[in-house]
């Protein structure tokens, strides 16, 4: 009877050990929006660098909206533990925003370098702070300004565009 019992009991946790074996255990962590935001926000900068870098050489190129775009959604994506459609809204903000401090502080530097090289001591800071007011001194009009700004938007989009086609692709999986 004892044996009787104890095979009973072996074949039991047999069949428990097959029918249930363990599945892997997976996190489904849920977006975190704030901190894909802060996250973007610190991806952009590499984009705002580029561009930068790129007008600095006398340049416009779509390279920047694609740099801007990857690192954009990157690190909100590593930060906020994924992305959604608002990931991508925000993601697509930052962007137009980033574009837009990285033109005014491109300009900024051309002022800061004049400036440096007539013998003044100007603050980088208080130039792109107070841009319009010093953007006024140096240019008669804004046409050069605004050719600029449309151009780096334009190629900026044509740089953003695959990539954010492809994010609202992979959420719609």
């Amino acid at each position: 009877m004892n044996n009787e019992v104890n095979n009973n009991m072996a074949n039991q946790n047999n069949n428990y050990a097959m029918n249930n074996q363990p599945t892997p255990i997976t996190v489904d962590k849920k977006e975190n929006v704030l901190m894909g935001t802060v996250g973007a926000l610190i991806g952009s900068l590499a984009g705002v660098i580029v561009t930068i870098l790129i007008s600095q050489l006398g340049f416009i190129a779509s390279i920047s909206g694609v740099v801007m775009s990857l690192c954009t959604f990157y690190m909100y994506e590593k930060l906020g533990h994924g992305i959604s459609k608002k990931g991508v809204f925000i993601c697509i903000l930052i962007i137009i925003g980033m574009t837009f401090v990285a033109h005014n502080l491109s300009y900024s530097l051309e002022i800061y370098k004049y400036l440096s090289k007539n013998g003044f001591k100007p603050s980088l800071f208080k130039i792109f702070f107070n841009f319009y007011e010093a953007y006024d001194l140096f240019y008669e009009d804004y046409s050069y300004y605004i050719r600029d700004i449309l151009m780096l938007y334009g190629f900026s989009i044509l740089g953003a565009f695959g990539i954010i086609r492809n994010k609202i692709a992979e959420i719609k999986k």
